[in-house]
């Protein structure tokens, strides 16, 4: 083994350089794709939810027909409230992360003169 293979190449940092910019586009791109994602399945779910007969049971205020459905409507009402859940704590653990600030503000002081002998007010 030679000794020059042993040590790193003296331009190891030029080589590098540029790195960070390319992964900060590549997660802004995949942000990107996840967020089309979540539109197409939405899109999806929604035009899926507006040609099915529950809709039409619904928009008709057909609710005797739509009793027999009530796991579905049960399953929907879980997912909106766990996803509200999920929502509600990512708020609160990012504001437990951030520095607590608060203003205080005293009013001008003035000491209190009382004649020795009288009781303080």
């Amino acid at each position: 083994m030679k000794l020059p293979e042993l040590l790193p190449p003296a331009d190891l940092l030029k080589q590098i350089e540029g790195v960070e910019s390319g992964l900060r586009r590549r997660k802004s791109l995949g942000n990107l794709g996840a967020a089309g994602a979540l539109v197409v399945a939405a899109l999806q779910v929604t035009v899926t939810l507006a040609n099915s007969k529950w809709w039409q049971d619904l928009s008709q205020f057909k609710f005797s027909q739509l009793a027999r459905d009530w796991p579905y409507l049960l399953g929907f009402a879980a997912f909106a409230f766990f996803a509200l859940l999920y929502t509600w704590s990512r708020f609160w653990l990012k504001g437990s992360r951030e520095a607590f600030r608060y203003t205080c503000s005293i009013a001008e002081f003035e000491p209190v003169r009382y004649k020795a002998g009288e009781d303080p007010p």
